[in-house]
């Protein structure tokens, strides 16, 4: 009877024992699920108290995946840290959302300025340095925090800088074993106001296009005629294949140092040459309609010198035209084609 209570009293002092000792560890949990939903973005920002509060120690029941930042080098471009911040936030934001990972990872931010121990015991010569601090990494202890290079973001592991959400997505899956839900960003199409502005925008078209039709000005027929010859132009100039090829209006030639509007060769031509060739095509249509509609609407005085004139233009710009074909696939067409 003596061994039996001697073995219950043994064994109601272990379990307090543990119990005190998971206590603790529940509670930080706990407390970081708090923070986490209490944050803007998911994200937990953490001083040099709060990181050894729930990051330090032999272990902790979570993994804790920390983005390092630095205010004074913010409006660094090369750095991209604004980016990389918002990028980490719709990623932990995503996690924040998933019933199946809460609680098994939190997403902290450390600052230089609030954190300098911590950095200095992490050893951050450079930023961006986001890294992982596993369920059994041991924090405690003054010296260097040795972060494997594994747990560690590393540029040359991706194609593309800054990160997206989704590179860090993969980087969490790879060292805490835990992936998130869709990441979600913000965009006006996903505002709750999106509905009403599109009706808006539709009302506000309706009321410009009725205006707009009963306009006196839309029934000018010289602002169709100029509308419809600089589509024209744009078209034959092959203004849409430039844009979307990204061909260049012109070339510098090193060995001349001069620009060069021309290409002789007939695979490819620059910007300029599009547009000049279009705007000669497009003389040579009007000498000919001038020729045929407007001369004869002259008084006769002046019908002769003003179709003598057109048809002067209309042959430079014609022969001007085949010279530059000739010139650029030296074939040589007859004069009637």
């Amino acid at each position: 009877m003596l061994r039996v209570r001697w073995f219950s009293a043994v064994l109601v002092a272990c379990c307090a024992v543990s119990c005190r000792a998971a206590a603790p560890t529940e509670g930080l949990g706990a407390e970081l699920l708090r923070l986490q939903q209490k944050s803007s973005d998911g994200v937990i920002f953490l001083n040099g108290p709060d990181f050894h509060k729930y990051v330090g120690g032999r272990s902790r029941p979570y993994s804790v995946i920390v983005f390092s930042n630095a205010e004074h080098l913010l409006e660094k471009p090369q750095l991209h840290l604004r980016d990389l911040r918002s990028e980490f936030g719709y990623m932990a934001k995503s996690y924040r959302t998933d019933a199946g990972t809460l609680g098994k990872v939190f997403f902290a931010e450390i600052e230089f300025e609030k954190s300098k121990e911590v950095f200095n015991r992490l050893n951050t010569k450079s930023l961006p340095y986001v890294f992982h601090v596993a369920p059994s990494f041991n924090t405690e202890g003054e010296g260097v925090m040795r972060i494997s290079n594994d747990e560690v973001m590393q540029p040359q592991n991706y194609q593309k800088y800054p990160w997206t959400a989704h590179d860090m997505a993969a980087f969490v899956g790879e060292t805490a074993s835990v992936k998130a839900a869709n990441i979600v960003r913000p965009s006006l199409v996903t505002h709750w106001s999106f509905p009403f502005l599109v009706l808006a925008v539709l009302g506000a078209g309706g009321v410009v296009g009725l205006k707009l039709y009963y306009a006196p000005f839309m029934k000018n027929h010289g602002i169709w005629a100029f509308g419809i010859l600089a589509v024209y132009l744009f078209s034959v100039s092959g203004g849409m294949h430039n844009i979307i090829r990204g061909v260049p209006m012109q070339h510098f030639d090193r060995s001349t140092g001069k620009f060069v509007l021309f290409l002789k060769t007939a695979q490819s031509q620059l910007g300029a040459e599009g547009f000049i060739m279009g705007t000669l095509y497009t003389a040579s249509g009007l000498c000919v309609a001038a020729l045929t509609h407007g001369a004869p609407l002259l008084p006769k005085n002046v019908q002769k010198y003003a179709a003598v004139l057109v048809m002067l233009i209309g042959s430079f710009c014609y022969f001007k035209i085949r010279n530059i074909y000739q010139w650029k696939t030296g074939f040589n067409p007859h004069w009637y084609i």
